[in-house]
């Protein structure tokens, strides 16, 4: 992929420049995030059983996506999720900010999530973060598989 990209930016600035043959100076390097969808259930103390589906994006150190979650009777919440992976073991807040967005978010309810996330599943149990102030005490757990 690489190479077909390098030969394709050599020939268009070739082709544009006329006769004038341009050297690339430097690697050009494409960084690709791998995109998985898990679904499943969860299994909440305040909310009772529902079911979740999480889009979770690999991009360097960071791991994050949506974390959708709906319970009978209730409108669907999307949530966001965001922590660092080492091996199958993934620490994660789960927040209503979009992390690192530039818009402002006053939301003070953040989760924390523990357990393991591979190329075929994502489970764990999750808890309102020690400093968050929710509007009730949030916890409890996931189980999900790739579609």
């Amino acid at each position: 992929m690489r190479i077909l990209l390098l030969v394709g930016t050599v020939a268009t600035l070739t082709a544009c420049n006329n006769s004038k043959v341009l050297t690339p100076t430097g690697a050009y390097t494409v960084t690709t995030m791998a995109e998985t969808v898990y679904t499943g259930t969860i299994s909440d103390a305040v909310e009772g059983t529902g079911s979740i589906d999480a889009l979770i994006s690999t991009s360097g150190e960071s791991v994050g996506g949506t974390w959708d979650e709906s319970f009978t009777g209730q409108k669907p919440t999307t949530r966001f999720i965001n922590g660092t992976l080492n091996g199958s073991s993934y620490s994660a807040t789960v927040s209503d900010c979009v992390p690192g967005s530039s818009q402002p978010c006053t939301s003070t309810c953040r989760l924390t999530f523990s357990g393991s996330l591979t190329s075929g599943m994502m489970s764990g149990s999750y808890a309102e973060a020690p400093d968050a102030s929710c509007p009730t005490a949030r916890h409890g757990t996931i189980d999900t598989t790739t579609r």
